[in-house]
């Protein structure tokens, strides 16, 4: 509130008339002496009529423009500009006083200091002001001619330390935006929030926003990484320092769990990747020296595959770009080292990979595994599908026994187990289980170091010795011998059908041989036979369709025929690997493999080569298997259905 407490009253007139009359008084006594000597003329020229003081004296007072009776609010030791503006007089006095108590307010300037504040409503800042009255009266020289003012400012201090809680958040647009709280600060207005980019060495400002209600920025050069943002609050009139406040953007780390690989039909590995913290982004792909362009959107791109398996992990670069960035400047941008490895099955007990050895569970649509060579490694379970360990059975044999190999019937589920011992006195044997937990033993039969075996869907079992001139066939339940064969020709390998229908004896000796025979009112009958047959190894039964086989030809072919007339079905360039016993697929070395180290897969129908694939150094086919859809080479696997 305004105070104007101006002095004409009649007091003060009284004095001044008083005052006047003495000072008259004298002046009359000083001129007749002067008229003693000098002649007195009345000119006007001799008299100056004063004007009577200015009754409407006004004084204004200005501190940092808050105007007379209002709060004046600091936010720390604050240093405050002050005018005062008097008409027609001048300031003769002026004091500043902060609850009561006298302050120094020089050279236009007051300082206040949260710590001279009560902290409570009652602070107040008063100033007095005197004013002369302007006439150049005599009463004014003497300083009984004035005017008082009297300036009251309410004070609060305000502590600006607020935070304004910055977050982030990905929006529609699949960006990152930067978002706060707006700081409430009492008696003090927002003008900008300034952005800056900011590390250790440098920041770079990214933009200015002059609305105070709006609290977020979408920074459309964000892709991946670490980034820390400076944001300035800046309030008008600079009530309030400038307040910096610091920012580091939360993400997750780019690892390999972000990223899937697979392998096409033409060979290609097709490389998929997720961002992931869902920002969209633009990609550069850097494979054996060659940028492949990835476009805003897309996550995924195909690469060339030379061979499988990869003998050393193959690594690649990715990196992120922002939707604006220019392709061609890459490689500022973050990147991500990302290693693709051979899909593996198996654990980190695995090692000696090579040794692992693997068969199809049709009837439990599992994938078996094991190890030979390594008591307590036991039969691993598999997914049919994506090799993923679904379980193991560690230590399913005592010492001194080791599993040395082991074979699957596709239709029952029963496993044959061979086992050896490093202990010269144990002889090996073959123990038949109900399934692959061991949890029922069915039967044991005699063995030795090296055996061929198989095992059927109607309940026989194929047992032959190491140096390939004996076998015999027995019925599991009863355990009765149902025949047993020797060849005349010496040497030979044995085979039996899944359905325990036919058997066969074949040699590649003397420009080869073989011998079919059919199980009749419990009997092997011979249906087929032939000398200088070009046949090359094992003949191979199909674990699917019954009455056909595959005969492999010394020429670089073989034949899939209809028993019992062994009629050609399909003549195929190359060399038989094995059948796919979920799917009945044809895996199969190229005919011209030295030359180009191809393997390939045929549908079950023969009708086309629905895959191909380049294998690595020291390739055998023996180790090789596809089931369902996987081709598996050691521990390591394709899958081509994909």
């Amino acid at each position: 509130m305004l105070f104007l407490a101006a002095n004409k009253n009649h007091q003060l007139i009284y004095m001044l008339r008083k005052n006047l009359l003495c000072i008259f008084k004298l002046y009359i006594c000083f001129n007749l002496l002067c008229l003693i000597s000098c002649k007195y003329e009345s000119q006007d020229l001799n008299f100056h009529e004063i004007k009577q003081p200015d009754k409407d004296v006004k004084a204004t007072m200005n501190i940092a423009d808050v105007p007379n009776g209002q709060t004046i609010y600091i936010y720390g030791a604050t240093d405050l500009m002050y005018s005062i503006n008097a008409a027609p007089g001048a300031v003769t006095k002026k004091e500043f006083y902060l609850n009561n108590k006298l302050i120094n307010g020089e050279n236009e300037v007051l300082r206040l200091d949260p710590s001279d504040l009560t902290g409570n409503d009652s602070d107040v800042l008063k100033v007095k002001v005197n004013l002369s009255s302007g006439t150049g009266s005599l009463a004014e020289i003497l300083g009984e001619e004035k005017s008082s003012f009297e300036f009251i400012y309410p004070i609060k201090y305000v502590n600006p330390q607020i935070n304004l809680n910055i977050n982030q958040r990905i929006n529609s647009s699949k960006k990152l935006e930067i978002y706060w709280n707006k700081p409430n600060l009492e008696g003090a207005e927002i003008e900008s929030y300034e952005i800056y980019n900011f590390d250790n060495l440098d920041q770079i400002f990214i933009n200015k926003i002059s609305d105070p209600s709006k609290t977020n920025f979408v920074d459309d050069d964000y892709s991946y990484g670490a980034r820390t943002y400076k944001i300035i609050t800046r309030y008008k009139g600079n009530k309030v320092a400038p307040k910096e406040d610091f920012y580091s953007v939360k993400y997750k780390v780019f690892t390999s769990s972000y990223f899937k690989t697979k392998t096409l039909k033409n060979l290609n590995l097709d490389i998929q990747w997720t961002h992931p913290d869902g920002i969209e982004n633009k990609y550069v792909l850097i494979w054996k020296g060659n940028a492949q362009t990835i476009s805003l959107g897309e996550n995924n791109t195909e690469v060339y595959r030379p061979a499988f398996p990869f003998q050393e992990e193959q690594y690649y670069e990715l990196y992120i770009l922002p939707e604006k960035a220019d392709t061609w400047d890459y490689a500022k941008y973050p990147k991500i080292i990302n290693y693709f490895k051979e899909q593996k099955y198996g654990d980190p007990e695995v090692d000696n990979a090579h040794l692992i050895l693997v068969e199809g569970d049709v009837k439990n649509k599992s994938i078996l595994s094991m190890r030979g060579h390594k008591n307590g490694f036991g039969i691993r379970n598999y997914g049919i599908d994506d090799l993923v360990m679904k379980s193991k059975n560690p230590d399913l044999v005592q010492y001194p026994y080791y599993i040395s190999s082991f074979k699957v019937s596709q239709a029952t589920g029963k496993v044959a187990v061979h086992l050896r011992s490093e202990v010269y006195e144990t002889k090996p044997i073959i123990e038949v289980y109900s399934d692959f937990t061991f949890s029922k033993k069915i039967r044991t039969y005699v063995s030795d170091d090296f055996p061929v075996y198989y095992l059927t869907n109607d309940d026989k079992i194929l047992v032959g010795n190491n140096n390939l001139y004996h076998y015999e066939i027995y019925d599991l339940n009863s355990g009765k011998l149902l025949s047993e064969k020797r060849e005349a020709n010496g040497q030979f390998f044995p085979g039996i059908s899944e359905d325990g229908r036919y058997t066969t004896s074949s040699g590649s000796y003397n420009n080869g041989w073989y011998k079919i025979y059919r199980y009749e009112n419990d009997q092997y009958t011979l249906i087929a036979e032939k000398t200088g047959s070009r046949t090359r190894n094992a003949i191979e039964f199909h674990p699917l369709i019954q009455d056909q086989v595959v005969l492999q030809s010394f020429d670089n072919y073989f034949s899939i025929c209809e028993l019992p007339s062994l009629k050609v079905i399909k003549k195929v360039p190359g060399e038989f690997i094995c059948f796919d016993k979920f799917t009945g697929k044809i895996l199969f070395k190229d005919e011209n493999f030295s030359s180009n180290s191809l393997i390939n897969v045929m549908d079950s129908k023969y009708s086309s080569i629905v895959f191909s694939l380049t294998t690595g150094l020291y390739f055998q086919p023996y180790q090789a298997r596809l089931l369902n859809n996987n081709i598996i080479l050691y521990n390591n696997y394709v899958n081509i259905g994909q």
